[in-house]
């Protein structure tokens, strides 16, 4: 856990609400910038008999709300909302359900994708990269020491990765860090007759990260055959898209500057 204290900007603030596994806010902007980016939210609001409140967030697996009980009577002569009269137990069931969501909530999206030549480097990298990687996320371990490299027709970022590298000293003098983002996907292939369980790769010091139109993948050794198109399917609350996929980007990296 962290205090944040000065400094804080809108574009930090979403740099860390990405980063949380879960957000709890009252009614504030937090609230409306958790919703847009996808987090997990618990979102506490005033309960105002017989009144509707045209600002409660659309209904979605990943989003809970509770109420703190306003008393009219008090309300009407302080003219102040009283936003600390909710049920701790409530709260605490709302983050467990959000934080034991089955696979099966998760809404997927599939993305056209074309395959591109790379940078000619990651195969030398990979190799020196992958076991620092695997000593958290042993799952890519069966993975070949090189990256598909994809190209999106708009931009893409990923904001909840299902790994986040520690800054990983990979580098052979190993005076210098990285982070890596791994996220879980499926790669279809015209040719092929099974999807192949693959990873996308975020690699945050890489020359890819600016420009979001551009991934890579890593995935045990395929078979391309000439290929230069496949299909990913991945999870959607994983992503953001077009102009705000870029701005994602720039804030996750705001937000790990200090860690870099």
């Amino acid at each position: 856990m962290a205090v944040l204290h000065d400094g804080l900007t809108p574009e930090k603030v979403a740099g860390y609400i990405r980063r949380a596994r879960a957000v709890v806010s009252v009614d504030t902007a937090i609230v409306h910038m958790a919703v847009g980016l996808k987090a997990k939210l618990v979102a506490i609001y005033p309960l105002i008999a017989d009144q509707h409140n045209p600002w409660l967030p659309p209904r979605s697996p990943f989003t809970q709300v509770i109420y703190s009980e306003q008393h009219p009577d008090t309300l009407r002569r302080t003219g102040k909302k009283n936003m600390d009269v909710f049920s701790l137990t409530s709260l605490m069931n709302a983050l467990q359900t959000l934080l034991t969501l089955p696979a099966e909530a998760k809404n997927s999206m599939s993305l056209n994708a074309r395959i591109i030549p790379g940078l000619g480097v990651a195969t030398g990298t990979l190799a020196r990269q992958l076991p620092l990687i695997c000593e958290k996320f042993p799952e890519v371990a069966g993975c070949y020491a090189g990256t598909i490299n994809l190209e999106f027709s708009i931009p893409v970022a990923v904001v909840r990765p299902d790994h986040r590298t520690a800054p990983l000293a990979w580098t052979p003098s190993g005076r210098t860090t990285e982070i890596f983002d791994l996220l879980r996907i499926e790669l279809e292939f015209s040719h092929l007759t099974e999807r192949i369980p693959a990873w996308l790769y975020i690699a945050h010091s890489s020359p890819h990260r600016r420009t979001p139109t551009i991934h890579e993948a890593i995935a045990p050794r395929i078979n391309l055959n000439g290929a230069t198109h496949c299909r990913l399917h991945l999870p959607a609350e994983a992503i953001v898209l077009g102009e705000s996929g870029t701005q994602a980007t720039e804030a996750i990296n705001l937000s790990l500057s200090s860690t870099q």
